[in-house]
């Protein structure tokens, strides 16, 4: 028997056809609902919890008072009946999404993209795109460098690696698409085109939050940030060359 116990539901009834909700009555710490009111009970799960078959117990008590003395009483407690079947299905909370807005770094070099994710719900996974990434640019991810300049059409596996992917959008632009990902913070690794410094790159990151259980998936409302990249020109060291052959008069 696998059956546990649990913590941080809620029982409520309304005594008005459910324009309003008031929590059960407690009874011996068990929750309990006038019998007038059971045509509207409801029944709120713990945050944050899904993924197995809920079974509540139900039980009448009816308590009949002395009509000599009322302080006087006597209560009967039926047999157990279990209310079966019950599913909570998962639903994503809103994802937080923190990104470092403003990456300067010089011309032929790599820097990090700091993006960090996060919900209220510890155990959702999160999706994140990063748009708009040039061609002839790099970004490196989980160990793998997905390179822009090394075409190969859709399904080309030089462009996915593990739960990311390198998508062309077509007009020299790119999408990075992870999936997947903890809470925590992501680092993928962006090299520019080669000797671009004249202007800026503006990245944008759309992140999303999951909670899946069984065949069910909800995903939260898209939170979508800007990175700017701005490469800084740094010169090449001169090369000189010395011509021995001329004679000076």
């Amino acid at each position: 028997d696998k059956t546990t116990a649990l913590t941080g539901e809620l029982f409520e009834y309304s005594p008005d056809g459910g324009a309003t909700w008031l929590p059960a009555l407690t009874v011996a710490g068990l929750p309990v609902v006038p019998m007038q009111y059971l045509n509207h009970v409801r029944f709120i799960a713990p945050e944050n919890f899904n993924n197995a078959e809920i079974k509540i117990k139900v039980q009448t008590v009816t308590v009949d008072n002395d009509f000599d003395d009322f302080t006087i009483t006597d209560t009967q407690v039926t047999g157990v009946k279990w209310l079966t079947s019950i599913f909570v299905l998962p639903k994503a909370d809103d994802v937080t999404i923190q990104v470092n807005q403003r990456v300067t770094m010089d011309e032929d070099t790599t820097a990090p993209l700091r993006i960090r994710l996060q919900s209220t719900d510890p155990d959702e996974l999160f999706d994140v795109d990063i748009r708009g990434i040039p061609v002839g640019s790099k970004i490196e991810f989980g160990g793998y460098t997905f390179d822009t300049l090394n075409s190969g059409g859709v399904g080309n596996p030089n462009w996915t690696n593990g739960n990311a992917q390198l998508i062309d959008n077509g007009g020299g632009f790119f999408t990075l698409q992870l999936i997947d990902l903890p809470q925590g913070e992501v680092l993928p690794n962006y090299t520019p085109p080669i000797h671009s410094n004249d202007k800026d790159v503006p990245l944008l990151v759309d992140a999303v939050s999951k909670d899946v259980w069984g065949g069910f998936v909800s995903i939260s409302p898209v939170q979508t940030l800007p990175i700017f990249v701005s490469t800084l020109g740094v010169p090449d060291a001169p090369v000189l060359t010395i011509d021995d052959g001329q004679t000076w008069i």
